[in-house]
Order: structure tokens, then C-alpha cells, then sequence
């Protein structure tokens, strides 16, 4: 039964019990919302250039008449309480339905407190990127084509549904080549590197893919202040505002596979702060030309150190009207506006940032809803 945090908001979470794992549209979802007692949830990244992570959601379960506890033959989901179910939240607000998790179960753990007369049950969920990691690419020749074409090759060869992907068109070419001997998340993870965009999973499941010019050529979509008289989007608290040498690098060096090395720099920003230099090798880059491009790219986006806010809170419940479509829609890769007025403490600014990572931490028996957003400056 759907969880109510507002006149507006339902929260529902749900298991395909009966379902095989990699089934597309499953029919066997039982609605487990009454039983919930807390959930944490993180996808993405923490920093533009490190590598998105597989997702993980925790949820706590109230397992008092022993329903989620594997070794309960007799429980109403036996047999089918077992690892890779398919397990799903979703939130609606004003009719709008919002997937803000769907993966997959790694583990029940079932726990006793009070001299065993308390139980609960944690479940570990992954994104797609789990499966990914765990399937091998097929081995065989796979002739020049854009990137985007390679990485739903890749996904084919790993079984991974057609209608769970959103990849947008890539800007390279990538070679002829036998992705052999490594799982299908590395080599679409190079093709990542080779194309120098970004590789995600959404809130829906959908395994998503941006190309290397998606944030230079973005929109602002959504605004975000602390002025105490804003009417909307207030957001509630904000990480540290970083500047510093973290992700600067004012010499890129990018090397295809049997190619030789490009280089890209840029001699104020070494005066500046000294020469700092990015390796990247063996990309599938089709020419040396193609890999020169990639170091230009790279060394446009990361030559100056970029002052920026690293996260952000918001708690939609103080603002249903202006925050739930925030908390619930926004994705990673979008482009937000954050807005520091003078009425505040520590002066006024105005930071556009990407969305770098979404995490959701929610109570329903309270209920409390808190979103996180891991932020970055760098497009």
C-alpha cells in the first residue's frame, strides 16, 4: 500500500518476485510500502572525473511476521525471496509518476534485536550497473561505428533490454576492434573515455549515455535559491563551495590504441599553476586526429580551476508546490542554477552546476523525505 507524505505525494516501493531478472516488463510486482521503514539511495559520482560507481539503495523492511526471510518456507513470497528480484520505487506527485529507483537485489539480510523479538530485513539493491559488470562482451568483430552504435552493440551483447536505454548520439567514431576477455561495463566505460562524455544509469533503470558536447551546448533547467523570500525551489542546505586543484590539468595527453600521443595545453594556465598533465591511453580513437580533437575537448573543460558548490539538500516537504517536481525529476547531467542571496550568511553568488549524483533518503513512517544532489562546475 502507496505511503502518503503530502496531500500530493504517494511513495510506493515494490519486488517482481515471480519474474526472471532481466525480464523487460515484468508482471509480477507486489507493492512491500507497508512494510518499509527507511530507504537510502545513491547513483552517480561525487567529481566530474571520477567514474560513476555502480548505484546502491539500501531498504529496511519490518519483518516481525517473517514474510521477507529467505529461509521462511511458508512466508507469502517463498520461494521467491532470492537475490537479482527486480525492485523498484516510485513516487507520484499532482498525477505525475516518478521512477526514483529501479534495480536490482544483491542481498535480504535478516536481522534480530530485543532478545529476538524485534526483526527487520536490510535489502541491498544495484543499478544496471551490476549486471553489466558481471557480463562478458561477445568477442566478435566489431566494425567502425559511432559511439552510441557501439555501446548498444555492447549492450546486445550482454541481453540488456532494448527499452531500457537512452543513448543519446555520439560525436566519435570508434574503431574496428574485438572487445574480448572484459565485461561489458569496462568496454562501454572505454568507449566513455574515447568519446569523453558520460555513462550513467537514470532513476527509471535505463542505462544512459551523453555525448562530449551535452553540457557545453545545455540549458539551465532549473533554478534553486536561499533567499528566505523565495516562494519556490528553496533549496535547504548546501555543501562546501570548492575551489581548489583537484580537477585542473592544463596539459592533456590522449593516446589511441597503436596511436601515437596528442597533446593539447595550455601555457597561461601553466604559468599560472604550473604544468599538470592528464594521461589518457589506448582510447579506440579512429586516427590521431580524432584522439587530438579528445585532448582539446578535455583541456577546454579542465585548463581552469572552477569554484563550485559540491552539493546540495533539499527537503521537499517545505515546499510541495516548488520542490517535490525538483526533488523527484531532476537527473543526472542536468544543468542547474543555484542562487546565494545577500539576505544569507556569506554573501551573495550565483552557481551553475551539473548534477553529478542523486541520492534520496526517506522515512515514510515519520514521514521525511531529504534529496541530495552531488554537484559540479565543470561542463
Amino acid at each position: 500500500m502507496s505511503v502518503s507524505f503530502d496531500p500530493n505525494v504517494t511513495l510506493t516501493v515494490e519486488v517482481a518476485f515471480t519474474d526472471d531478472p532481466l525480464t523487460e516488463t515484468p508482471t509480477g510486482w507486489v507493492d512491500i510500502t507497508s512494510w518499509v521503514l527507511f530507504i537510502d539511495t545513491f547513483r552517480g559520482r561525487r567529481s566530474a572525473t571520477s567514474t560513476v560507481s555502480v548505484g546502491v539503495a539500501t531498504v529496511v523492511v519490518d519483518n516481525q511476521d517473517g514474510r521477507f526471510n529467505p529461509l521462511n518456507t511458508t512466508g507469502p513470497y517463498a520461494p521467491n525471496v532470492q537475490p537479482l528480484k527486480q525492485l523498484r520505487i516510485t513516487a507520484v506527485h499532482n498525477s505525475v509518476t516518478y521512477r526514483i529507483w529501479w534495480g536490482f537485489i544483491e542481498s535480504w539480510s535478516t536481522s534480530y534485536d530485543h532478545a529476538g523479538n524485534v526483526s527487520t530485513v536490510t535489502i541491498r539493491v544495484a543499478d544496471a550497473f551490476k549486471i553489466l559488470a558481471l557480463v562478458y562482451a561477445g568477442g566478435t568483430l566489431k566494425l567502425q561505428e559511432r559511439s552510441d552504435l557501439r555501446i548498444g552493440s555492447l549492450l546486445d551483447d550482454a541481453g540488456w533490454m532494448t527499452g531500457w536505454r537512452d543513448l543519446s548520439t555520439g560525436d566519435v567514431t570508434i574503431r574496428d576492434y574485438v572487445h574480448a576477455c572484459q565485461p561489458v561495463l569496462q568496454a562501454i566505460r572505454r568507449i566513455e573515455t574515447t568519446e569523453a562524455g558520460l555513462l550513467f544509469v537514470k532513476g527509471n533503470g535505463d542505462v544512459a549515455f551523453r555525448n562530449r558536447d551535452s553540457r557545453s551546448t545545455a540549458a539551465t533547467v532549473a533554478v534553486f535559491e536561499a533567499d528566505p523570500a523565495t516562494i519556490n525551489n528553496r533549496f535547504d542546505s548546501l555543501g562546501e563551495i570548492a575551489f581548489d586543484d583537484a580537477d585542473l590539468w592544463n596539459r592533456i595527453e590522449v593516446t589511441a590504441e597503436g596511436g601515437t600521443a596528442q597533446v593539447a595545453e595550455n601555457t597561461a594556465s601553466q604559468t599560472a599553476f604550473g604544468t599538470r598533465t592528464l594521461k589518457i591511453n589506448d582510447t579506440l580513437h579512429v586516427s590521431d586526429a580524432d584522439a587530438a580533437t579528445a585532448a582539446s575537448t578535455l583541456l577546454t573543460r579542465y585548463k581552469d580551476p572552477q569554484a563550485h558548490v559540491t552539493s546540495m539538500t533539499l527537503k521537499p516537504q517545505n515546499d510541495p508546490t516548488g520542490l517535490w517536481p525538483q526533488a523527484l525529476g531532476r537527473e543526472i547531467n542536468d544543468k542547474i542554477a543555484i542562487v546565494h542571496g545577500s539576505a544569507v550568511a556569506g554573501g551573495a553568488f550565483t552557481s551553475y552546476s551539473f548534477i553529478e549524483g542523486v541520492g534520496h533518503l526517506i522515512d515514510p513512517k515519520q514521514p521525511l523525505w531529504i534529496t541530495e544532489f552531488a554537484t559540479s562546475g565543470f561542463a
